[in-house]
C-alpha cells in the first residue's frame, strides 16, 4: 500500500472569527465532524497527470458524498483531496464512515492497484458553530489535527465520538498510541475503528408530510382558511412532529415522529380546512398532500433538496403516498392505496383511499370553478376573468383549432391534468397548433385552446372565417379549411384590433365605414372595437347594423350571437335568449345556438328539460360531451349534469366492451374466411387493431369509436354471411333444374340395373342439397363456408352424373337399335326365305302351268331363287335398318 501522505489539513482554517459568546445560542450545536483524505493523491497526480488526477478526485467525491447524505449528514466543502461533512447524530456519522470505506473497498476490487483509491477518515464529536454553509470551532480543528494519523482504509475516532457509539453492533475500537504526537494532540484519546466486513446500515430516513396549496385553484376564502391553519398549527400537530418548515409559497413540510401518524395528521388538516370552508366549500380542496420517506433530515435540519415530485400527477384534494413510505409503514387495514403497489414495478406515488371520510365524491372535472375565477368582469371573447377583453389571447387565433375532438379522446384523469397544468402556469400563449402531448407546456396549450373554443362564436377569428365567403350553411363555414381572401381597409382595421392597437384600428375602421357603410364586416369590427373599449351601448349599435346589412344566413347568425353575448354579459337574459331563438329559427340545426339555449334553460331552473336537451345534443354531436364537462357556465349544475355524463361514459364503456369481445371473435373468424381480395376492400383485422389501440384509454370518444369499428366488423361479418348465403342459394337453385332433369331421365330409363348406380348418386346429391339449404337458413359462417364449397363440389358431381347419363343413354340407344335391328332383320329375312322357298316355287309352278311355253327347269328356278333371296335379304336389311333408326327413343 502507498504510504505517501499529503500534508495535513490546517486546523487554523476552521477557527471562528469571533469568540463563542458572540455567536447566537442556536448556532452552537453538538455535531460530529467527519473528514476524508485520499492517501497518496499528490503522487497519483505526478504519475498519472492532471486529467487522471481530477477524475480520481471526482470519483472520490461521487462515492463519499451520497453516503454522507444517506445518513443525515451535510457535505460542507471539498478541500482538494478531502471532504468535510458534519452530522447531528454521531452514530449516523460512524455508519456513514463505514459505508464510505465499504464502497471504496468494492470500488478498488474492480480496479488495477495503480488506479485504486484508498482514503483515511476521522470523526470527532463536540460543540461546533453551524452557519448557513459552513462549520467552525474546536470540534472541527481537532478532527483536522488527527486526520493524518490514520492510514489508508482506516477510520480514527475521538473519545467523545467513541462514547456516543456504544451499542452499535459489529464494531470494535482499539486505542491509538499517541506517544509520538503528545504535543500536537495533548489530552486527546483516539481510537481506531474495526468493523465486521459484512455489517450493513440502513439509511437515516424520515417520514415527510408535505402540504402544497394550489393558490391558482382556490379563492380568497381558501387563503383565509390556510392562514387559520398556520395560526393553529401547534394545536394540530403538537407532539407528533420532529421538524417543520413553512416555505415561501406557504407550503408546509413536516417530519413526523411516527410514520403511521402521517396519514391521520394529513386527514386532520383536511378536516380542519373543510370546517373553515363549510359555507363556501369547493368541490375539492385546492391542496396537494404527499407522504414520502427519505433522507430529509440532514444535520438536524429539514432538507427538501432530494424531494422529487411530479406535481401534475398529484390530484388536489387527495393524499398520495410514495412507495418507500408505504413500504416503511407496512400493509395496514387502516388505509388502502390505489393502484395496489407492485414490488417489481413500483410507481412514484399512490393515491390513498379516503373512503369518503373527508368530502363528497367530486365531479368528473374538477376545475370548472377555477376556470371562472379572476379579478375582472368576464371577457367578452372567452369568458375568462383573469384578463380584460382588450387583452384576450384568443384574438391571436386565426382559425378553429377543433381541439375539443382531441380532448374527447383523453381519459377524464388526463383532461383534469391538462387543465391543472394550464391553471398553474402563467406563461400560456394563444396558438392555433394542436401538437402531441409530449411536453407540459403543450399540454397546457391544449387546455387553453379548449377553454377558448367554448366561446368561439363570439371571437374575432369567426369574423375572419366569414370574411369573403358566399357559403350559406353555418356548419359548412365551421368545417371549411379554405383560406378566406384577405386584404382591404376593413381587414387592416380588424388586424389592428387583433394586435390591440385600438386607436389605429378606430381610425382605419372609421375611414372604412365612410367608404363601405353597408358592409356588415366593418360594423362587426366596429362592434368589437367598442366591446374592447367597454362601450357596450355603441357595440350594440354596430352589431345591430351588422345584422341589418348581413346577406347570408351565417352572417345573420353571427350577428345574432354577438348581440346575444352583449345582453348576456349585461344580465339581460331575456333579450339574449331572444337572439338565440332567432338563430334557431334561421337554422334549427345550429348546435352552438342549441347549446346556448340549454344554458339559458339551466339558468331559468328548467333543469329537467335542459338536461334532456343536453343529452340529446351530445348524442347528435359528441363534442358537446367535452363542452358540458369543462364549461364554467355549467359549474353550478354539476350535481345533475356530471352523473348523466358519467352514465353516458359507463354505457359507452359497457357497450364497447361487449362489442369489442364480439368483434374480436368475428375478426378472427373473418380472417380465416375472407379471401385476400376481399380483405383489401374490408380488412377486419386492421379495424380490430384500431379497436385495440383505442381500448388503451378510458375515454368517451374512444368507446364511441370502438362501438363504431366493432359494429363495422360485425357488419362485415353479417354482409359476408348474407353474401355467402345468397351465393350458396344461387348455386343450389342453379343445380335444381339439372337434378330434376337427371331424375326424369333416370325414371324414364328402361334398364333399371344399368341406371341403379347413377340413381343412388342423384339421391345423395339431393340429400346434400337439402342439407345445404338448411344450412343457408342458419347463421354459422363456418358451416356456410363449408356448404358453399360442398355446393360447388355437388355442381361438379352433377355434371359428372349428367355425363354418365348421356353415355348410358347412348348405350341404351345402341342396345335398342341392335335389338330392333336384329328383330326386324329376323322378320324380314324370315319373310324373304318364305317367299324364296315357298311362294316362289308355287308361283313358278302355276306360271308354268298357265304358260307352258316358258320352260322353267329346276336349275333355272334355283337361279331365280338365289336372285330373289339375295335381293330380298338386302332389302330386308335396309328395311330393318330404316325401321330401327326411325323407332329410336328421343333424348
Amino acid at each position: 500500500m502507498d504510504t505517501y501522505t499529503a500534508p495535513p489539513i490546517k486546523a487554523s482554517k476552521f477557527t471562528p472569527s469571533k469568540s463563542l459568546d458572540e455567536y447566537p445560542e442556536d448556532s452552537i450545536k453538538k455535531i460530529a465532524v467527519l473528514f476524508t483524505d485520499i492517501v497518496g493523491s499528490s503522487k497519483f497526480f505526478k504519475s498519472h497527470g492532471d486529467t487522471a488526477g481530477r477524475k480520481m478526485l471526482r470519483q472520490h467525491q461521487e462515492v463519499a458524498s451520497p453516503a454522507v447524505v444517506e445518513h443525515g449528514g451535510v457535505v460542507v466543502k471539498v478541500l482538494g483531496d478531502s471532504i468535510m461533512a458534519y452530522f447531528s447524530n454521531p452514530q449516523e456519522a460512524l455508519k456513514s464512515a463505514i459505508k464510505i470505506q465499504q464502497k471504496f473497498q468494492s470500488f478498488n476490487q474492480r480496479k488495477e492497484p495503480r488506479y485504486q483509491i484508498h482514503i483515511r477518515m476521522c470523526i470527532h464529536y463536540g460543540d461546533g458553530i453551524v452557519e448557513d454553509k459552513d462549520i467552525f470551532g474546536d470540534v472541527v480543528n481537532m478532527a483536522a489535527k488527527f486526520l493524518h494519523l490514520a492510514g489508508g482504509d482506516q477510520i480514527f475516532v475521538s473519545h467523545e465520538l467513541y462514547k456516543q457509539a456504544q451499542g452499535l453492533p459489529s464494531l470494535h475500537f482499539e486505542a491509538v498510541d499517541l506517544s509520538s504526537n503528545k504535543n500536537i494532540l495533548k489530552g486527546l484519546t483516539i481510537y481506531k475503528l474495526i468493523w465486521d466486513e459484512t455489517v450493513t446500515f440502513d439509511p437515516y430516513v424520515k417520514t415527510l408530510l408535505y402540504y402544497k396549496p394550489v393558490w391558482e385553484l382556490g379563492e380568497s376564502h381558501f387563503a383565509k382558511a390556510w392562514d387559520s391553519l398556520i395560526d393553529n398549527k401547534d394545536d394540530l400537530w403538537a407532539g407528533q412532529v420532529e421538524k417543520e418548515n413553512i416555505l415561501a409559497d406557504k407550503s408546509v413540510a413536516l417530519i413526523v415522529k411516527d410514520p403511521l401518524s402521517s396519514l391521520p395528521l394529513a386527514m386532520d388538516v383536511m378536516k380542519f380546512l373543510n370546517s373553515k370552508l363549510e359555507k363556501d366549500s369547493p368541490p375539492f380542496l385546492p391542496l396537494q398532500i404527499i407522504v414520502d420517506s427519505g433522507t430529509y433530515v440532514r444535520a438536524d435540519r429539514l432538507d427538501l433538496e432530494d424531494l422529487k415530485v411530479d406535481w401534475e400527477e398529484i390530484k388536489p384534494g387527495n393524499i398520495y403516498i410514495s412507495f418507500s413510505a408505504y413500504t416503511a409503514m407496512g400493509e395496514s387495514e387502516a388505509f388502502s392505496v390505489f393502484p395496489k403497489p407492485d414490488q417489481k414495478h413500483p410507481q412514484s406515488f399512490y393515491k390513498v383511499d379516503l373512503n369518503d371520510q373527508l368530502q363528497n365524491e367530486p365531479g368528473l372535472f374538477l376545475y370548472q370553478n377555477a376556470l371562472a375565477q379572476g379579478e375582472y368582469p368576464p371577457c367578452y371573447y372567452c369568458g375568462d376573468r383573469k384578463h380584460l377583453t382588450a387583452s384576450c389571447p384568443s384574438k391571436q387565433f386565426s382559425k378553429i383549432t377543433h381541439v375539443m375532438k382531441d380532448l374527447g379522446y383523453l381519459p377524464l384523469e388526463e383532461i383534469n391534468k391538462l387543465f391543472f397544468n394550464y391553471l398553474t402556469k402563467t406563461d400560456i400563449k394563444a396558438g392555433d397548433g394542436v401538437e402531441p402531448l409530449s411536453k407540459s407546456d403543450r399540454a397546457a396549450q391544449w387546455a387553453y385552446n379548449g377553454f377558448c373554443e367554448l366561446k368561439m362564436v363570439y371571437q374575432l377569428r369567426f369574423l375572419r372565417l366569414l370574411w369573403r365567403t358566399g357559403e350559406d350553411s353555418w356548419n359548412n363555414i365551421k368545417e371549411s379549411k379554405k383560406e378566406t381572401a384577405k386584404g382591404g381597409l376593413i381587414w387592416l382595421g380588424q388586424d389592428c384590433l387583433r394586435v390591440s392597437k385600438l386607436d389605429q384600428a378606430e381610425t382605419i375602421l372609421l375611414n372604412a365605414l365612410e367608404k363601405h357603410p353597408h358592409d356588415y364586416r366593418v360594423h362587426c369590427a366596429m362592434g368589437f372595437l367598442h366591446v374592447e373599449g367597454k362601450d357596450f351601448l355603441e357595440a350594440k349599435h354596430y352589431f345591430s347594423r351588422a345584422l341589418e346589412y348581413a346577406e347570408t344566413r351565417p352572417q345573420k347568425i353571427f350577428a345574432h350571437f354577438l348581440l346575444s353575448r352583449l345582453y348576456c354579459l349585461n344580465n339581460d337574459l331575456g333579450k339574449a335568449e331572444d337572439h338565440i331563438n332567432k338563430i334557431l329559427h334561421i337554422e334549427p340545426g345550429c348546435s352552438e345556438a342549441v347549446y346556448q339555449d340549454i344554458i339559458f334553460q339551466f339558468r331559468q331552473q328548467k333543469n329537467a328539460e335542459a338536461l334532456r336537451r343536453l343529452i340529446k345534443l351530445i348524442s347528435n354531436d359528441r363534442e358537446y360531451y367535452v363542452y358540458a364537462l369543462i364549461d364554467p357556465e355549467l359549474a353550478a349544475y354539476n350535481e345533475i349534469i356530471h352523473p348523466e355524463l358519467n352514465n353516458l361514459l359507463n354505457e359507452a364503456r359497457e357497450e364497447a366492451e361487449q362489442i369489442r369481445a364480439e368483434a374480436e371473435q368475428k375478426a378472427k373468424t373473418l380472417e380465416k374466411q375472407l379471401t385476400a381480395e376481399e380483405k383489401k376492400a374490408n380488412d377486419p383485422r386492421a379495424l380490430f387493431l384500431k379497436i385495440e389501440e383505442l381500448a388503451k384509454a378510458d375515454s368517451y370518444f374512444n368507446y364511441l369509436d370502438i362501438i363504431y369499428y366493432g359494429s363495422s366488423i360485425i357488419d362485415i361479418g353479417s354482409r359476408y354471411l348474407e353474401d355467402r348465403r345468397m351465393k350458396l342459394l344461387r348455386v343450389l337453385n342453379e343445380l335444381r333444374p339439372g337434378v330434376k332433369s337427371c331424375i326424369v331421365a333416370v325414371n324414364n330409363f328402361s334398364n333399371r340395373n344399368l341406371i341403379a348406380a347413377i340413381s343412388r348418386k342423384l339421391k345423395n346429391i339431393q340429400i346434400k342439397m337439402d342439407d345445404n339449404e338448411t344450412i343457408a337458413r342458419g347463421s354459422d359462417p363456418e358451416r356456410l363456408k363449408d356448404a358453399f364449397v360442398q355446393a360447388n363440389k355437388l355442381a361438379k358431381e352433377l355434371k359428372q352424373v349428367e355425363s354418365e347419363l348421356k353415355n348410358l343413354h347412348k348405350t341404351q340407344q345402341m342396345l335398342f337399335f341392335i335389338t330392333k335391328f336384329f328383330k326386324n332383320t329376323f322378320i324380314f329375312q324370315s319373310v324373304n326365305l318364305l317367299i324364296v322357298f315357298l311362294l316362289f316355287p308355287i308361283c313358278t309352278y302355276y306360271l308354268h302351268f298357265f304358260l307352258p311355253e316358258i320352260r322353267i327347269t329346276p336349275e333355272t328356278i334355283w337361279e331365280y331363287q338365289k336372285i330373289v333371296m339375295i335381293l330380298g335379304g338386302f332389302s330386308g336389311l335396309c328395311l330393318a335398318l330404316m325401321l330401327s333408326t326411325k323407332n329410336m327413343p328421343e333424348e
